[in-house]
C-alpha cells in the first residue's frame, strides 16, 4: 500500500552519522553535493530538518490508521534529529548545511566556499525546530548573506565553489561560478525562504521576497520567456540576471503556492 511505502521510506532514510544527523550519501536535495558523503559518513543538516518535517505530516495518519507504536516510534526519532540538528550544526547565528566524510563542515563561517546555504535556514522554520531564536536568527543571516536586494537575486548559497577550491563536494562544482546550483538562484529554494519568512511570522519580508522573485516583472532581465518562471538566476557577474532552465513548472508550482498562503490568507 502507499502507507506501507512510506513507512518503508522512513525506515530506508533513518541512517545516522557520527553527528547523529541522516547521512548524506550520495546526493540529497542538492544532487551536485554527491561526493560530500560518498565514502559514507557525511552527513546532511537540511535532510535531518527535512526528516523532521515529513514526520510531523505523517504521523496523523498513521495513528489515524491505528499504527500507534509506528507513530510513536518516528516521533522518538524525530525529537532525535531535532536535538542533534540544535546540538551540533548551530554557529555563529546559523545552521550547517552538512558535514563531510572527514568531518569538515560545509556551511560554516569562514569556509573558502558555501559559507552559508540557504536550505537549512529556511528548513529549520518549516520544519519548526524547537528554538525560536535560533529559527529567527538563521533567517536573518539568509536574508542579509544570500540577497541582492539590488539585483533581487536569492543565492541558493555564497560563496560558489571553483575548479580549484580546496572542498569538492561533487558535481555542482563543475558549473561555472554562480551558474545553476553552484552558487546562482535556484528558485525552488528561494521560493521556500519567503515561505518560511511567512511561517515565521513576517509577512512583510515575505512579500519583499515574493516581489523579487515575480517572473511578470524580472521576466526581460532574464533574457527568458516572461511566461515561464526561470528555474535558476546566475550570479555570475559575466551573466548576472541572466536566466535558466525556464520551461519548470516546479518553482512555478512553489511559487502559485507561496502566493496563495501569502494573499489567500490560509496554508494551501
Amino acid at each position: 500500500s502507499v502507507y506501507e511505502h512510506c513507512k518503508k521510506s522512513f525506515d530506508r532514510c533513518y541512517r545516522t552519522g557520527p553527528h547523529s544527523l541522516i547521512k548524506m550519501g550520495s546526493g540529497d536535495w542538492n544532487d551536485g553535493y554527491n561526493r560530500v558523503g560518498e565514502d559514507g559518513m557525511g552527513e546532511s543538516v537540511w535532510l535531518s530538518m527535512f526528516y523532521v518535517m515529513a514526520v510531523k505530516l505523517f504521523v496523523p495518519f498513521a495513528r489515524a490508521l491505528g499504527d500507534d507504536g509506528y507513530a510513536a516510534e518516528l516521533e522518538k526519532r524525530a525529537s532525535s534529529l531535532a536535538a542533534s540538528v540544535e546540538d551540533e550544526a548551530f554557529e555563529n547565528g546559523y545552521y550547517l548545511r552538512a558535514f563531510y566524510d572527514n568531518g569538515t563542515k560545509m556551511g560554516a563561517k569562514g569556509n573558502e566556499c558555501c559559507e552559508i546555504d540557504l536550505l537549512p535556514q529556511a528548513f529549520a522554520e518549516l520544519a519548526g525546530l524547537p528554538d525560536k531564536e535560533k529559527r529567527r536568527s538563521a533567517l536573518k543571516a539568509a536574508y542579509e548573506k544570500l540577497f541582492d536586494e539590488k539585483s533581487g537575486i536569492i543565492a541558493l548559497f555564497t560563496p560558489p565553489y571553483s575548479e580549484d577550491s580546496a572542498e569538492d563536494p561533487g558535481y555542482v562544482r563543475g558549473y561555472p561560478e554562480g551558474v545553476r546550483e553552484n552558487g546562482a538562484q535556484y528558485t525552488h529554494a528561494a521560493v521556500w525562504l519567503a515561505l518560511a519568512f511567512l511561517h515565521s511570522g513576517e509577512r512583510k519580508t515575505a512579500e519583499r521576497l515574493a516581489a523579487a522573485l515575480n517572473p511578470a516583472e524580472r521576466g526581460s532581465a532574464y533574457r527568458n520567456e516572461p511566461y515561464f518562471m526561470s528555474a535558476d538566476i546566475y550570479t555570475n557577474p559575466e551573466c548576472k540576471g541572466r536566466g535558466g532552465w525556464s520551461a519548470y513548472t516546479g518553482s512555478a508550482a512553489w511559487y502559485y503556492r507561496l502566493l496563495g498562503e501569502l494573499y489567500g490568507g490560509r496554508e494551501v
